[in-house]
């Protein structure tokens, strides 16, 4: 009876020595303070007069970025943190913040099951959980899994520890704009989605879509083929959105071949002087040989590749320069003529195959698209 006494005290024991004292006593606010890896949230809250929610008695499931997370915000953002928490973006800083926060204790087992969370932001969070056992937010647009921290217990709610700051809409932050071409010769019609919701359908081969401007941030994004749901994506990527960008994406490659992918086209829409336009190159040939990209015979950069083609990752297929305003005669494995007008800038790709390659032409209006909207 006595070992029997004995061996109950020294579990006891133990169970005190290896329980984190938080799982009983510490609030939000500790648990965050405690791990460590959130400093920058924790200055954020604080200077948003937000630290309250932390320590009260209501139920919390705060999803935080780490420090690594907000660094990369803060990068595509273009700010820095004490810009971000200064008085004059007061609101945006709070919207932000109550991005990350929703209503009760929402547990990691919960949450792979699929959910919709309605936010303090008066937004949504959506989950689900991926083949690897990552769980997915808003479409990936931020990830959690049990080994990077999930369901760290609070006595006043539940940590998510996530990998990305999720920047909404309704934020009033800086914003980018993208847009979505279909290079890939036989990979039908398709639909494009980004961090789960649909943003293009219809898109045939050959064709560039509109640009769309949208929130800095980071953006999962997946090629369904027409009329398909997310789980029959044939190519998925993400890409971090940062303020002032023009990123086309390009969905290349071969359904034959299994080798559909995104990549993305970062154009130079910066300023021109006068007579002069932007004019991005890109050989989008899964197999095709380098190739010289020559204006009116005279070489402008040599052995433009197909991303990924130059082992030591020197070529991703792009080449941006300016061209004069006028009439110009473009080679870049196929052959056009390109009449240049002032005001435009141009995507210039090279798509099909080695063995019938040809040339599409995005034409885009800067100066009408950037002029201000007249008042009716």
């Amino acid at each position: 009876m006595r070992k029997l006494t004995t061996f109950f005290a020294v579990l006891v024991l133990l169970v005190v020595l290896v329980t984190p004292a938080f799982a009983q006593n510490s609030n939000l606010q500790e648990v965050l303070t405690d791990d460590g890896r959130f400093t920058t949230f924790l200055s954020a809250m604080d200077a948003a007069g937000l630290t309250g929610l932390l320590s009260g008695s209501a139920s919390f499931t705060v999803f935080a970025p780490t420090d690594d997370a907000f660094t990369a915000a803060f990068d595509l953002l273009g700010m820095s943190a004490e810009e971000l928490m200064s008085a004059d973006n007061h609101q945006t800083l709070i919207t932000v913040l109550s991005n990350h926060i929703v209503g009760g204790k929402n547990f990691f087992r919960t949450l792979t099951r699929g959910a919709t969370l309605q936010t303090l932001a008066a937004t949504s969070l959506t989950t689900s959980l991926d083949d690897n056992g990552v769980l997915n937010i808003n479409g990936g647009a931020s990830t959690l899994s049990l080994g990077g921290g999930a369901d760290l217990i609070a006595s006043n709610g539940v940590v998510q520890v996530v990998d990305a700051v999720l920047l909404p809409a309704n934020a009033g932050l800086p914003t980018a704009h993208v847009r979505v071409a279909h290079f890939s010769p036989d990979a039908g019609t398709a639909d494009v989605y980004a961090n789960g919701g649909a943003v293009a359908s219809g898109v045939d081969f050959k064709a560039v879509g509109d640009w769309m401007e949208t929130t800095v941030g980071n953006y999962a994004l997946a090629v369904v083929p027409a009329g398909g749901e997310m789980g029959d994506a044939v190519a998925t990527s993400s890409i971090g959105l940062s303020a002032g960008t023009w990123v086309t994406v390009a969905a290349v490659g071969s359904a034959a071949e299994g080798t559909i992918t995104l990549v993305n086209i970062n154009e130079d829409y910066g300023a021109t002087t006068a007579g002069e336009v932007h004019a991005t190159f890109f050989h989008g040939i899964e197999g095709g040989p380098g190739a010289n990209v020559v204006v009116d015979g005279s070489i402008l950069i040599q052995n433009l590749m197909y991303p990924g083609s130059a082992e030591d990752g020197s070529n991703d297929g792009v080449f941006s320069t300016l061209l004069n305003v006028g009439s110009k005669d473009i080679e870049l494995v196929a052959s056009t003529t390109l009449d240049a007008a002032a005001g435009h800038n141009y995507l210039i790709a090279a798509v099909g195959t080695a063995d019938a390659a040809e040339l599409v032409v995005a034409d885009t209006d800067f100066a009408a698209m950037m002029a201000p909207a007249e008042e009716g």
